[in-house]
């Protein structure tokens, strides 16, 4: 009866009733690479990553900034250790390496004999080292020097654990080794069986093994006799002991088992319906954190099994916990980036103020961040003041925050602001403070600050205190109205027009909308439109355009983070062949309500129009400097002194960017010569990387020279500007063969009367016909919200792509020639052979295309069929026209073969698969061609004729199926 109620208990822990939300909040994000361990410090708010790319880094907790970083040659596999200020870590070369904690500054390091891969273990003042080459290492925790080392296994990583008595217990080939910790002498071996053990730990007096022939065992201690063992599903792939409760183990089935330390008794398990990919323990109230190779996360009770929350992380990705505690996880993903979550319960805690406001945000219809305000009375300068803080969180590629506090009098008027943007480890900062009408402002960017004194008078409102422009009590005037704004970027007032009516839809307590219209660069209409409560506060906002909306609400709401699918990136409708190495690409976009020009630059090299039907054809070209672009008119002075400028991107008056521009100017005066050096140097020099940060300047980039082509580009305009030449960006998207539309970036330099592009990731100065080209401008505030905004409409407006054409030299591509060749055969499929026959004539009426051949390869198979042989050669002969060496030559030689052989004559059979053979030796038809050549010698000359051809045959195509053919016909030739 009781083992009736256990099976019950445990069946009942397999349907339990749904778990709870994920309450926690994106903290930040890091791109760690292919593979990622980590220790988490959270006295010191610290965490420390290590990486399969060799470096250790050491991140600050709250807002994903890297303190210290240590690179190495070989992957960190294994956590590192943290003792004291220390931190200590091993790589897959056999090195240890010991640095300060907060610093980095390197204490020692040490190399083991030998090995391949380590994990430590701590015993003061001995650091325990287990190496692949099978040994245990004693090293001095001081200095590194190595006390003792102890042969344990042959050739792999021995798990240890340490003894309630101190002592080391490690698993070697078959046996458990008691060793003593300050002198490596071997106090008892103890043979185990033949099994392997994976894992160990020690709980309640008890040494835990986790063995490889799918088995959880218990030994003792003190003379390592096993106490129980535990049969388990398949072999088990991570074990976790906590202090109190099961012990919890995953298998590589996906089953998730708790069992009894003392006893070995099952208490409970679960099928997490996919491989293993990680577990953490988390928090006082234990509970194990589990991640699987199907996205998967979960939080499971130590103690019963059950599930405290579950949820699938984006792309279904494997997904692997490396570190966790009562309110902190930290998480790596299949995609290589590290996810930051803190509880959103620590948030809660906080009093609410009394003028305080929440905001969830969203981009194409997912959630992208919050935002939050709060507005309080404040003195400034000795006089009543109003301040309001707006702060907001971007979780996209990585996690951007941004502050800005605004100080007001009270009637409204400016008197100060304060701006930062962390992204990463980089903090831009903007101060600005009002004197009178005269603004005062310093942006800064690390070591690197600009000030700017700018007229604006104090007659407007700062964007945070619109629509409450009477003060925050309701508005009572609709229709048509205006104000002047502030706008950060350009820091000037900017005339706003609105229409105010009453709100139709009054969910969420609006009973106001307020419609807002700007421009872009071709004029297109760019709405805003606001829902406002009775009050004059904004509840909802939309920009249909952009597709980005906010709503407002609660705190926990706006909080707590939702996985959802990245947004795609706009695709084609058909991959294209090499797009880099295309001489022509011809895209059709769909309509999106906007004029060509808002979305995409005209120029000789990218010709645009757009059609009755509202949507937009362009056609790119290859653009090298010897064929500048013909749009580029000549720029006057003033406006090319202002791509001369030093900004906060691109510090061209830096000595290291000024040192580096002075050597490659060296030795001559051209300026397209020096131009291209700079190319040169930057593409030579770089390295690709996906970097923590989404945007980096050309000083963060030389001294490391990593990054995408954001940083490719800001050096290669901070070296130009740095010798006198102009600069500027430009952004677009860059056709990938994939099909996808790849957001980019790259530089244009003023040389010798003309911009020339430069885009530093390729080989080659100039842009392919896959580079298309969307904004151009400078790398300042203003600069850059004019260059990207036609990139967001392309990017929040535009799906999918069509393909009308591409071109390599002669073969081209043609989409309607390829729906043709598509219903073509189809209807050979279903048996219509006259339709096919008809939509591969059509699809021949137009120029030769990649569709060509095999149009006219599908019409000669079908006149063979019929043994209408001028019809098979006049098809054949347009192949081998316009083809000679293409993919259907083989396809035409082949029919004018058979045709021959069937039309009686075998000589013209036998020169026509002759010609194959010598010609296209590594087309797919070469092998049966010479099989069939030799037949037909055999069954005309004899086997004397033939022989040559079969050994010729087995000679050059002896993994081809008409090899046995010819082995078969040389046996039989020698017996006649």
């Amino acid at each position: 009866m009781r083992r009736m109620m256990t099976i019950f208990v445990l069946i009942c822990l397999n349907s339990a009733v749904a778990p709870a939300d994920f309450d926690y909040t994106l903290v930040w994000r890091y791109p760690a690479g292919a593979s990622a361990v980590a220790r988490l410090a959270p006295r010191d708010s610290l965490v420390y990553v290590g990486s399969g790319a060799g470096s250790l880094t050491a991140i600050r907790w709250r807002d994903g900034v890297t303190l210290w970083e240590h690179s190495g040659a070989g992957s960190v596999r294994h956590p590192p250790l943290l003792s004291g200020r220390m931190v200590m870590w091993a790589d897959d070369r056999g090195k240890v390496r010991v640095a300060d904690r907060f610093t980095g500054l390197a204490r020692w390091e040490a190399a083991l004999a030998g090995s391949v891969s380590a994990m430590l273990e701590a015993a003061e003042p001995v650091l325990l080292v287990s190496g692949q080459d099978g040994r245990l290492y004693g090293l001095d925790t001081a200095s590194g020097h190595e006390l003792w080392r102890a042969r344990v296994d042959q050739q792999r990583i021995a798990p240890m654990t340490r003894a309630p008595d101190g002592q080391v217990i490690a698993g070697g080939a078959s046996c458990l080794m008691r060793i003593q910790a300050a002198s490596g002498r071997r106090q008892l071996r103890h043979p185990t069986g033949d099994y392997r053990i994976i894992d160990m730990d020690t709980r309640d007096d008890v040494v835990l093994a986790a063995c490889d022939d799918g088995y959880l065992r218990g030994y003792d201690p003190r003379d390592l006799s096993m106490r129980w063992e535990r049969r388990l599903g398949s072999r088990p792939e991570v074990m976790l002991v906590t202090a109190a409760g099961p012990v919890v183990t995953v298998t590589r089935s996906g089953w998730l088992y708790g069992v009894e330390a003392a006893t070995g008794r099952m208490a409970w398990y679960r099928d997490m319906e996919a491989a293993p990919v990680g577990m953490v323990a988390a928090g006082q109230e234990p509970f194990v954190i589990i991640g699987t190779e199907a996205g998967r996360l979960a939080a499971v009770a130590v103690d019963d099994g059950r599930v405290d929350w579950d949820l699938t992380m984006p792309g279904r990705r494997p997904v692997r916990p490396l570190a966790a505690t009562e309110s902190l996880l930290l998480t790596w993903s299949g995609d290589g980036v590290l996810h930051a979550f803190e509880r959103i319960t620590r948030h809660l805690d906080e009093p609410a103020e009394d003028d305080e406001e929440w905001w969830a945000q969203y981009g194409s219809g997912r959630r992208t961040g919050y935002r939050h305000r709060v507005t309080r009375k404040v003195e400034h300068d000795g006089r009543p003041a109003r301040l309001r803080i707006d702060t907001s969180v971007d979780w996209g590629r990585t996690v951007v925050r941004r502050q800005t506090s605004v100080w007001v009098d009270e009637d409204l008027r400016p008197l100060g602001y304060h701006q930062w943007r962390l992204d990463g480890m980089q903090l831009i900062e903007a101060r600005g403070r009002w004197q009178g009408d005269t603004l005062t402002v310093q942006r800064s960017l690390g070591e690197t600050a600009y000030h700017d004194t700018v007229l604006t008078g104090t007659e407007f409102l700062m964007p945070e205190w619109f629509p409450a422009r009477t003060g925050g009590g309701p508005i009572t005037a609709l229709g048509l109205d205006s104000t002047r704004v502030f706008d950060y970027d350009t820091l000037q007032p900017v005339w706003q027009v609105y229409e105010t009516t009453a709100a139709s839809d009054t969910s969420g307590g609006a009973s106001l909308k307020m419609r807002q219209v700007g421009q872009d660069r071709a004029g297109t209409p760019i709405e805003l439109v606001r829902w406002l409560d009775p009050q004059g506060r904004m509840v909802r906002r939309r920009t249909p355009l952009l597709a980005t909306a906010a709503t407002r609400v609660t705190a926990a709401e706006a909080l707590v983070w939702r996985p959802s699918e990245r947004v795609p990136s706009p695709v084609l409708d058909h991959g294209i062949e090499r797009a880099a190495a295309a001489d022509a690409i011809e895209l059709k976009l769909p309509d999106t309500g906007m004029v060509a020009e808002a979305v995409v630059i005209p120029a000789s090299r990218q010709m645009v129009d757009e059609g009755p039907d509202g949507g937009v054809t362009i056609r790119t070209l290859p653009l090298s400097l010897e064929r500048p672009d013909e749009y580029a008119a000549a720029e006057e002075a003033a406006v090319l002194a202002g791509f001369l400028q030093p900004s906060l991107y691109v510090q061209s008056d830096h000595p290291g960017i000024q040192q580096q521009a002075a050597a490659l100017r060296r030795g001559t005066a051209d300026e397209l010569e020096f131009a291209l050096r700079v190319h040169q140097w930057v593409y030579d020099n770089m390295l690709p990387r996906v970097m923590p940060t989404g945007f980096r300047s050309a000083v963060e980039v030389i001294a490391d020279m990593q990054g995408t082509c954001s940083e490719y580009t800001v050096l290669v305009m901070a070296l130009a500007r740095a010798a006198g030449l102009p600069a500027r960006a430009c952004s677009g998207l860059l056709i990938q063969d994939s099909g996808d539309l790849v957001p980019h970036l790259w530089a244009q330099v003023w040389v010798d009367n003309r911009w020339i592009d430069l885009d530093a990731t390729l080989p080659q100065p100039g842009l392919t016909a896959a580079h298309v080209h969307t904004g151009t401008g400078l790398l300042t505030p203003a600069g850059m919200r004019t260059m990207n905004l036609p990139l967001q409409l392309f990017l929040a407006r535009v799906d999918t792509v069509a393909v009308l054409s591409y071109r390599h030299g002669e073969r081209r591509f043609i989409a309607r020639a390829a729906a043709l060749y598509q219903d073509a055969v189809e209807a050979r499929r279903s048996g219509d052979q006259d339709k096919a026959l008809k939509l591969y004539h059509q699809l021949t009426e137009k120029e030769w295309n990649l569709h060509s051949g095999r149009a006219y390869a599908a019409i000669a198979h079908h006149h063979l069929r019929r043994e209408e042989f001028d019809r098979v050669r006049w098809a054949c002969e347009q192949i081998l026209l316009h083809e000679p060496d293409g993919p259907e030559a083989d396809d035409a030689l082949f029919y004018l073969a058979r045709a021959a052989e069937k039309a009686g004559d075998p000589e013209g059979a036998l020169e026509q698969l002759e010609r194959l053979v010598r010609e296209l030796p590594d087309h797919a038809l070469a092998d049966e061609a010479l099989a069939r050549r030799a037949r037909l010698l055999e069954r005309t000359h004899g086997c004397s004729a033939a022989v040559p051809e079969y050994e010729r045959l087995r000679r050059e195509y002896p993994h081809s199926g008409w090899a046995s053919v010819a082995r078969t016909a040389l046996e039989r030739c020698a017996r006649d």
